[in-house]
């Protein structure tokens, strides 16, 4: 990875219309949170390769890894993606509640002691798919991070 591009917030626009500004994220913690979403090994299987000869193989097509890896990449993406809302976006409150009433309405969960944090969680809720991969690329981007390894995140989506 490389060092951080601009310290400077960087004018964003969904589809939808609403702005929000985007900055950069610390290389350390997005290295971190690398760390902690490597995805499980696949099992083992033994084949015969000659005769007797058996050697042992991991066998990424198992269905019970299959399922194992199916949850930890769902699990991962929910987490990028709060990465990304949390360290990665400025917002400013709306004047109004209108948001909250939404999220409440909907059956989540927020702390109202922390209305920023949970104005960025209802501002992802929203996000389109397309508008979330462009805000990664440029997030990312303006972080320093390499061309292939912003590919392999915006993938996640």
């Amino acid at each position: 990875m490389a060092e951080i591009i601009t310290d400077e917030a960087v004018p964003f626009t969904f589809s939808g219309g609403q702005k929000v500004n985007l900055i950069p994220i610390s290389l350390m913690l997005l290295e971190q949170f690398d760390k902690s979403h490597i995805p499980p090994d696949p099992p083992k299987r033994k084949i015969t390769v000659a005769g007797d000869v058996e050697e042992e193989i991991y066998d990424p097509d198992d269905e019970g890894y299959q399922r194992v890896l199916e949850i930890h990449n769902a699990k991962a993406t929910h987490d990028f993606m709060e990465l990304i809302c949390n360290f990665g976006m400025e917002l400013e409150l709306p004047d109004d509640d209108k948001w909250m009433r939404q999220l409440t309405a909907a059956g989540i969960e927020f702390d109202k002691d922390l209305p920023e944090s949970a104005y960025v969680q209802y501002k992802c809720m929203r996000m389109f798919q397309d508008d979330l991969k462009r805000m990664t690329e440029v997030i990312l981007r303006i972080s320093g991070v390499g061309e292939e390894a912003i590919q392999s995140w915006v993938e996640m989506f």
